[in-house]
């Protein structure tokens, strides 16, 4: 992944542990650190269902398929 640059992120390519970025609309949306993933839904039309630690509250993020996501630096 190009450091800085917003992006689709594949089920792999998101760490636990690092810190996440989604660009909604021109706003910068701080999502938090990731803390787990897991694929959710039937089995062949699955969703990412992620879970960010964003100053000690978590909360659960169903990805959209776009390119509005990015790693923080």
């Amino acid at each position: 992944m190009i450091a800085n640059k917003f992006t689709h992120i594949y089920f792999n390519d998101w760490e636990v542990g690092a810190m996440y970025e989604r660009n909604v609309k021109g706003s910068i949306v701080q999502l938090g650190t990731l803390v787990s993933k897991e694929l959710v839904g039937r089995p062949y039309d699955q969703d990412i269902k992620l879970t960010f630690n964003n100053n000690g509250s978590e909360t659960i993020h169903i990805m959209e398929f776009d390119q509005s996501y990015r790693k923080k630096y």
